[in-house]
């Protein structure tokens, strides 16, 4: 059921000209599908608002005539006055039948943590691995070899070295079962505590670190002091500058302290660093031989210093034909790469222009970006003007899935050519950068889309329309001139380059390009 459909039943609803037919149909959807409620309950209240601002102008200017309306305002102005009670009688009839709550339905999470740094890291198996940046749900982490850093919600920062077998139980508390842990506990999160084969470490105000190797198990207290439990003999209080460890099931005894021996959250950080500088550096050189590719009509390396008055220069040594971009708003930001820059689409003015002639069979583009939230129903990253034959356009939908349409042949678009990816930009993949690929081979009938290197959607084209674009706009659209003003799809984010090919890239390649251009090495599982 689309969403105009939905749109079309809720406006008879309100309009009181609902067959039973119509109500039958709308309370299926409404039933079935929350994000339908929700549509309902943002269309009812919008009704409500255009009868508040009719009612608030009469009041303010009482001799004013009142203009003739079209159909849709006249309706408004009788029957809106009731909107609100509509709803209210509408959500109630939603309980009464067991479709759920009335109010709009919060995404969740069950994450307790989140994977904030990744160094070396290799898995244990095939495809168990975790993506820097990505929420950590309750679970195992079996970590072959690297170092890994994990930040609890509750403040717990978490270096994690391998090979370690470490379950994350609850935002309070962890399991080792192999492999060495140090952990930096916040006065908010006191009472943290590790569990392994034969001890329990509980926090109290400290940073500790503890080592399990299948021999013996070692606490080691850096700061502060922890409550040692074993599963033999008393409890324990081991204080900062000491250590105890157990063999086996005996009781603990104290050892040489050696706090050398555990990774910090500053060591983390300091080797972060030297590795992010120096795969920016090896990608520096992979987009030198990039810019010279035939194929490349547009590149923008926002990274470096291209923001001349407002033109952003096309980095395409072969793309003069595209010329360069025109900066419209936007402001310069943060990159994905430390020290460096990228461009932050911040209001419905912001936007890139640029031209790229010609019809084209084989297409790639290939942007990163940060998105920071999903205002509107579409989202723009590269949208071709208007709906001309074989015009592109690629978005974000509000659910978070990414669209990537092309007008059909009668110039408008049609259903056939509209390609939706599932949901990837979720509550836990905002403001984190990801890279994004669309791939048009024509004579292959074949539009791919990928996110940091993996296929999210595979698409058979009805017939290689060619993909024509002209006029262009990154992080907006110029959908052309209409009466009712053009449509506000602004991207809500920042971008860290966009490159165009006219080639298609196969899965290899983008593989490749993403493992070459990913600031963190272990961004791929």
């Amino acid at each position: 059921m689309s969403d105009d459909r939905l749109s079309h039943l809720v406006n008879l609803h309100l309009d009181t000209q609902l067959t039973a037919n119509d109500f039958s149909e709308m309370e299926g959807i409404l039933r079935s599908s929350a994000a339908a409620r929700v549509q309902f309950w943002r269309e009812s209240r919008l009704h409500a608002q255009l009868h508040e601002i009719e009612n608030s102008d009469v009041q303010r200017e009482p001799l004013r005539h009142t203009p003739s309306y079209p159909r849709r305002l006249r309706i408004v102005g009788t029957w809106l006055a009731v909107a609100a009670c509509l709803a209210v009688i509408a959500g109630s009839w939603l309980l009464a039948r067991g479709a759920g709550p009335a109010m709009p339905i919060e995404a969740t999470t069950t994450s307790i943590a989140v994977l904030s740094q990744a160094l070396d890291a290799h898995w244990r198996a095939p495809g168990e691995g975790h993506a820097v940046g990505e929420a950590l749900a309750p679970g195992w982490l079996h970590l072959q070899s690297g170092i890994l850093r994990v930040e609890f919600y509750n403040g717990v920062n978490m270096v994690v070295e391998g090979p370690a077998d470490i379950r994350l139980v609850t935002v309070g508390m962890a399991q080792l079962d192999a492999g060495r842990i140090s952990a930096d506990v916040p006065t908010v999160a006191r009472g943290f505590s590790v569990l392994t084969p034969h001890l329990t470490a509980v926090d109290l105000g400290t940073a500790f670190g503890i080592l399990v190797d299948g021999h013996h198990e070692e606490v080691h207290v850096f700061t502060g002091h922890v409550t040692l439990k074993s599963t033999s003999g008393p409890a324990h209080e081991i204080h900062a500058g000491e250590a105890m460890q157990v063999i086996g099931a005996s009781e603990p005894e104290s050892i040489p302290f050696h706090p050398t021996e555990f990774k910090s959250a500053a060591d983390v950080d300091m080797h972060t660093g030297a590795v992010q500088d120096r795969r920016l550096q090896d990608w520096r050189k992979v987009v030198a031989h990039l810019d010279v590719d035939l194929t490349l009509l547009v590149r923008f390396g926002f990274a470096t210093t291209t923001i001349a008055g407002r033109t952003m220069r096309n980095l395409a040594v072969h793309g003069a034909e595209a010329g360069d971009g025109t900066l419209i708003g936007c402001a310069p930001s943060g990159g994905r790469w430390p020290g460096t820059q990228s461009l932050e689409f911040r209001s419905q003015s912001d936007r890139v222009r640029l031209g790229v002639p010609g019809v084209h069979h084989h297409v790639t583009l290939m942007t990163w970006v940060r998105v920071d939230a999903l205002e509107h129903p579409f989202n723009s990253l590269f949208m071709t003007d208007g709906f001309a034959e074989g015009a592109l356009h690629w978005q974000i939908r509000g659910n978070g899935s990414l669209h990537c349409s092309l007008s059909g042949p009668s110039g408008q678009p049609a259903e056939k050519y509209n390609f939706d990816s599932p949901d990837i930009f979720t509550a836990e993949r905002l403001a984190k950068w990801v890279q994004l690929v669309v791939t048009y081979d024509g004579p292959g009938h074949l539009l791919s889309q990928y996110v940091d290197g993996r296929p999210v959607g595979q698409f058979t084209l009805a017939q290689d329309l060619g993909v024509r674009i002209g006029h262009a706009e990154l992080g907006n659209w110029n959908s052309g001139d209409s009466p009712d003003g053009a449509k506000i799809r602004n991207l809500t984010g920042k971008m860290d380059e966009f490159s165009l090919f006219t080639r298609t890239f196969d899965k290899t390649e983008i593989q490749a390009l993403f493992r070459a251009s990913a600031p963190y090495e272990d961004r791929v599982r």
